[in-house]
């Protein structure tokens, strides 16, 4: 028997909407139950409203799995994920490397899934993914050519592997190889949200020099070699991540054209050397809501200091993934950068996640990637 968690009245009308988070403060009931429990949750009238798990801690209180009461066992689940491998083989033909699960929008709250060829990067937020760590690996591993699972409870920061005892492979993307450690990488491996996004420099940097902040493992950098930057200054306060950056581009034939350096963007910027194109691909400077006016003055500084470097007629790539940063705010903050650099930028493109990163219309929290294209005069 599936416990029942009763909400206050009026409280299911964004529940039905389509949103899957309840929050707790919109309960008047609920059942005594362990973290990760399975619950029912339904409306002051008895309306059935969903079938998710409880979470003992933080604001949400039970995230919503299904809409009808269906067992949540392992065929359930593994219809899911293979309907999910189906689709990112539609959005990305003859690719095995891609974001597999992404957490609400793929009706899997609170799990991403990465997929790096053999190798499945997974990460959990709950007790309820957690209690089924070994279910969840079997299902991956029982899908084509899947021989290993890294299985992450961020949690306690506990790391399971099923299958083969491997947590690295070399993968390609865009004919690029990749050798993906999730001993040394930071969250699921790659930032693969912006997979096509690297594909726009082949409009910007053919012959130009490239300046690529926050480049984590090389990634833009390297796309920026591939399509003909004579080139290439990589920058990231991580030493393992420019150690990678660099072995990606021997791996790649691209030693002699990259160039990685242990730095601050801004402190890189300073040097006042002049580039074509200017890549901000900064780690999220707003958590949330209660940082967006401290993390707005230093995203303007930083596009500041990158639009003074620019070359006139050249072009800056900048990124936001502070989910609190709304692309009109990201907008605002880049043309009050150009104004105080006295300078002149034309929005060219405007782009966000990769689509193995899709939005869930009823839940804008899982829009938080956006990416601008600008011309520098």
């Amino acid at each position: 028997m599936i416990p029942i968690a009763t909400l206050l009245p009026k409280e299911d009308r964004r529940l039905l909407r389509g949103h899957i988070w309840a929050y707790r403060n919109e309960f008047a009931e609920i059942p005594k139950i362990a973290d990760g429990d399975e619950v029912d949750v339904v409306a002051q009238n008895g309306r059935f409203i969903g079938r998710g798990y409880f979470q003992a801690e933080g604001g949400i209180a039970v995230r919503l799995v299904v809409r009808t009461r269906k067992d949540l066992d392992e065929p359930f689940f593994a219809q899911r994920i293979s309907a999910c491998r189906a689709h990112r083989e539609q959005w990305f033909p003859g690719s095995d490397v891609y974001r597999w699960i992404f957490g609400e929008s793929d009706r899997f709250p609170g799990l991403v899934a990465d997929r790096y060829g053999e190798l499945v990067s997974i990460q959990a937020q709950s007790e309820f993914w957690n209690q089924r760590a070994e279910m969840i690996a079997k299902i991956f591993l029982a899908e084509p050519g899947v021989r290993s699972v890294v299985y992450v409870d961020k949690a306690r920061s506990d790391t399971k592997i099923f299958g083969e005892t491997t947590s690295s492979v070399i993968c390609e993307i865009d004919t690029l190889k990749f050798n993906v450690n999730l001993g040394s990488s930071q969250k699921t491996g790659l930032f693969l949200d912006q997979r096509e996004n690297w594909q726009l420099l082949e409009r910007y940097v053919s012959g130009g020099s490239v300046l690529d902040g926050h480049c984590y493992v090389g990634a833009w950098g390297l796309h920026a070699a591939k399509y003909g930057a004579k080139k290439v200054v990589g920058v990231d306060t991580s030493e393992s991540a420019i150690s990678q950056a660099r072995d990606h581009a021997e791996l790649n034939g691209f030693s002699d054209t990259c160039e990685f350096q242990v730095n601050d963007i801004q402190e890189a910027l300073k040097e006042k050397e002049s580039y074509d194109v200017v890549i901000l691909d900064p780690p999220a400077l707003a958590k949330n809501r209660r940082y967006l006016n401290k993390a707005t003055g230093l995203y303007r500084a930083l596009n500041r200091d990158a639009i003074q470097a620019i070359r006139p007629g050249g072009y800056l790539i900048t990124s936001s993934c502070s989910q609190s940063m709304g692309l009109e705010d990201l907008i605002s903050v880049v043309k009050r950068a150009a104004g105080s650099a006295q300078r002149q930028a034309r929005l060219l493109e405007i782009r966000g996640a990769s689509p193995d990163h899709p939005v869930h219309l009823s839940m804008p929290e899982t829009e938080y990637l956006h990416c601008l294209v600008l011309q520098i005069m």
